[in-house]
């Protein structure tokens, strides 16, 4: 390898030491943070102590020798550490705003924006006059104490996203609504926060800040925050679906996820502001994209939470030499630092709370919560050293001050969160949250649908449609066709017209030609990282060898779909008005509930639910099987009802007793239902009944159009 003139690569002693400085950050990190965990406090404590632990603190105090062989004072590896820190901090602000609920910040932006400008005026006022106060000593000279009193007051106003987010994970409230709330009015916080950091800075550069230059720093906050949280969320979800249109699957959205975050950051500090906010806003638009795939999300949490937030908070920790503070002066303006930092916070926190009708315990909550200053309370002293403005001992003093205010903030919030109850409608946003999660709707998002025509890809398409009203599903219509017959002519047409009927989103087409038509259909399956393969049946399924060997080989769940005997002209318009929805209370029958109730509710059909049970008597199996029976048939039918009627559907339903299954259903079915709507936990393990015998049958002989969704 060669390099430009005047380059040298990275010696091979320096990054060898870069290499052990990030194991042994991230090895007594995770460790430290397993241990409190055990002991039941947030991760986020061990992580900050391990850095404490690994700095002049205790490691430089009792192996100095070893401590400046693993952490010499060379510039190039600090800068290599606080660059490698930078990408971290990024990561766990990009999962941070993945957490973010953009539409309960919008709502309650009010009380945010009163809790921000409290936590922001007060703790700046009690700044200023701190720093007018202050010793001389502790400034670089007796002339800068206005500009020493400013940066004062910027440190004490701020607050750090990281730790607060971290934390509030670490105690599971990130989606309580003060948990929510207090990301918000941290986030408003440090965007102005930084604005008067570029004019405490530019004062001290240039000894003169202009109107002009405070005017387009707001510009800019306002700009870029407006900006991203309008139109951006149109932009980021576009981007993500050429993302998915051109290169599916989870690789390339977590590719492109990361790309829009560091692009985000390069403009926020193109612009003068933190790069961090970038990361941050951008993260919360991914979370806000329907295009989101959970396991890129969870993807990127877990790698943030195990690997990227341990070594960020410990080199934080590394910061901070506790015996250089122990001399009488610097252990007084310490503690006087820290009282003053966080009755600023409390009091204003408060005071912004209340306003808005805030109780007591939530206005302490968010006091806990905005209190640490952690890493951006050390970028704001770094930056106040580099630019003279803070001496050494002040510098020492902050940073302190910082890594304190974090330390304390987790069982402060554990505290005060204990003492504010959920409210109802809070727990019913929290419910409804996680039964989103674990929704299999909900994950939909790349649908399958192989083709050569025919009535039953039709009424597929026709369903589809119906479907990604829920919510945008991208439908790929893939036309196959054995050796080198070419597809139908017509057939693209068709499903294109039943989708602008429904009005679905139009399909990405794609033609196949290959002499076993299994195995493209299988092979674009896995390739193209699909949530759901959708087929036609024929009602003799003997002559189906392709559909059966897909149903064997699929690797997601699937829908075979079957039109209704009698014959139906092409095109022709389909009309869907009474949908049988045969359950059996199984997770796999709960999904085919969801599916089911968010076409009939765009469909504006009936859903008529029925559980069927074998007739019991009293004789054989004692007096109250029956009774017992029919109770725990109702409710399981009643259980999918409220599922179904949650996601809008019209709903009746029916227990019905008798020996077969599937001669009840399709009895019920004859009395004018359009379509039978089923589920079936049974998969491929040999021969042809993959469906299971109960669903064959239906198929075979069913009066009206079937769908059976398989997982």
């Amino acid at each position: 390898m060669t390099f430009a003139a005047g380059l040298v690569p990275l010696s091979h002693e320096a990054t060898l030491l870069f290499l052990s400085q990030l194991a042994l950050l991230l090895g007594v990190a995770r460790l430290f943070g397993e241990c409190i965990r055990r002991l039941d406090q947030p991760a986020v404590i061990g992580e900050l102590l391990a850095g404490l632990l690994l700095g002049p603190s205790v490691f430089g105090l009792v192996a100095p020798q070893w401590y400046a062989a693993v952490f010499p004072a060379e510039q190039v590896l600090s800068d290599l550490l606080s660059a490698f820190s930078l990408f971290c901090v990024l990561l766990l602000l990009i999962v941070t705003g993945l957490e973010i609920d953009l539409t309960l910040i919008v709502q309650r932006i009010r009380t945010a924006a009163w809790v921000s400008a409290g936590g922001l005026v007060v703790p700046f006022a009690f700044g200023l006059g701190l720093g007018a106060l202050a010793p001389v000593e502790f400034m670089t000279g007796p002339d800068k104490r206005v500009v020493f009193a400013l940066f004062v007051a910027v440190n004490l106003s701020i607050s750090a996203i990281p730790v607060i987010a971290k934390t509030l994970k670490d105690l599971k409230v990130i989606r309580r609504d003060l948990g929510q709330l207090n990301l918000a009015a941290a986030m408003l916080d440090d965007a102005v926060g930084w604005i008067l950091l570029a004019v405490a800075g530019g004062l001290a550069t240039k000894g003169v800040v202009t109107v002009q230059d405070v005017g387009l720093k707001l510009a800019a906050s306002v700009g870029v925050m407006g900006l991203a949280l309008t139109l951006g969320r149109g932009w980021v979800n576009r981007f993500l679906g050429a993302v998915d249109h051109w290169a599916p699957g989870e690789g390339s959205q977590l590719g492109a996820s990361l790309f829009l975050a560091l692009a985000f950051s390069i403009v926020t500090h193109g612009l003068g502001l933190e790069s961090m906010l970038g990361a941050f806003l951008a993260g919360i638009l991914i979370g806000q994209s329907p295009r989101l795939q959970s396991q890129v999300a969870h993807t990127l949490e877990l790698f943030t939470s195990s690997f990227c937030a341990p070594i960020f908070f410990a080199t934080a920790g590394l910061k901070v030499n506790l015996p250089a503070l122990l001399s009488p002066s610097l252990l007084a303006m310490t503690g006087v630092v820290l009282v003053v930092a966080t009755l600023g916070k409390y009091i204003g926190c408060y005071l912004g709370g209340k306003v808005v009708g805030l109780s007591h315990w939530q206005c302490l909550t968010l006091g806990s919560g905005m209190n640490p200053r952690g890493a951006m309370g050390v970028i704001v002293a770094r930056i106040g050293l580099s630019l003279g403005i803070l001496n050494q001992d002040m510098y020492s003093v902050m940073i302190a001050m910082a890594i304190i205010t974090s330390l304390a903030a987790p069982p402060l919030l554990r505290w005060t969160f204990q003492q504010v109850p959920v409210s109802d409608e809070e727990q019913a946003r929290l419910s409804s949250e996680m039964r989103r999660a674990e929704s299999f709707l909900n994950s939909l998002r790349r649908v399958l649908l192989p083709s050569r025509g025919g009535h039953n890809v039709e009424i597929a398409a026709h369903l589809l449609g119906h479907l990604s009203h829920h919510h945008p599903v991208a439908i790929t219509a893939m036309f196959t066709s054995p050796g080198g017959d070419p597809p139908p002519a017509q057939a693209a047409e068709a499903i294109a017209a039943q989708l602008q009927r429904s009005q679905g989103p139009a399909p990405r087409v794609m033609h196949c030609q290959a002499p076993n038509v299994a195995s493209s259909i299988l092979g674009e399956t896995e390739k193209g990282n699909y949530d759901l393969l959708v087929l036609g049946a024929t009602r003799d399924r003997a002559l189906s060898p392709v559909l059966n060997e897909v149903l064997k080989g699929s690797p997601c769940p699937t829908m075979v779909v079957q039109a209704r005997p009698d014959s139906r002209k092409a095109g022709e318009e389909v009309h869907f008005q009474r949908i049988l929805l045969p359950v059996v209370g199984t997770n796999y029958s709960l999904r085919a509930t969801e599916v089911a109730a968010v076409i009939a509710r765009s469909l504006q059909a009936i859903v008529s639910i029925v559980h069927v049970v074998p007739p019991l008597d009293g004789e054989s199996h004692g007096p109250h099987a029956h009774e017992l029976s029919l109770t725990f048939a109702q409710q399981i039918v009643d259980h999918h009802a409220d599922l179904a009627r949650r996601l809008g559907a019209q709903v009746d339903t029916q227990v019905l007793e008798e020996h077969s299954p599937s001669s009840a259903i399709l009895a019920l079915a004859a009395e004018n239902f359009d379509l039978i709507f089923m589920a079936t936990g049974i998969r491929a393990v040999g021969g042809q009944d993959f469906l299971g015998h109960r669903a064959e049958r239906v198929l075979s002989a069913a009066p009206c159009a079937v769908v059976v969704m398989s997982s």
